[in-house]
């Protein structure tokens, strides 16, 4: 089972430090960007329903 977190930082040197420190624990890694109103949107629309899908979820992220 794969899981997901998500980090959010104040500019792109606290990125690169959480994405090398999850790169060398041998996890995949990848940077999206994501506007606060769009991440709300998705997760009001999420909260409306019993289950949502991995697909739904990474397709919302990427």
């Amino acid at each position: 089972m794969n899981n997901a977190i998500i980090i959010e930082v104040k500019d792109k040197t606290e990125a690169r430090i959480w994405l090398e420190l999850a790169g060398k624990t041998g996890n995949r890694v990848k940077s999206v960007y994501i506007e606060d109103a769009g991440l709300a949107a998705l997760i009001e629309k999420g909260m409306k329903t019993e289950n949502v899908s991995r697909e739904s979820v990474m397709k919302a992220l990427l």
